[in-house]
């Protein structure tokens, strides 16, 4: 079973209870003259990010659910 936890900082957790593997998935906001007000995302696994720059919370989602499995 695959679960997603809000940690209420910016930053989700989606954990494999089974395998015991998790990704972070990570809020980035941008900032300056030419920033957009949009929410972009990165999923980072072990430490390492392995997708960047996801406009979709869902397509961050089901990255890291992926990764998970």
């Amino acid at each position: 079973m695959i679960k997603t936890i809000n940690n209420n900082d910016g930053t989700w957790m989606v954990w494999n209870q089974k395998t015991n593997m998790v990704a972070n998935i990570v809020t980035i906001r941008e900032y300056g003259y030419l920033a957009t007000n949009k929410k972009r995302y990165r999923v980072d696994v072990n430490g390492q990010t392995v997708a960047s720059m996801i406009d979709h919370f869902a397509t961050a989602k089901s990255v890291a659910t992926k990764k998970v499995k």
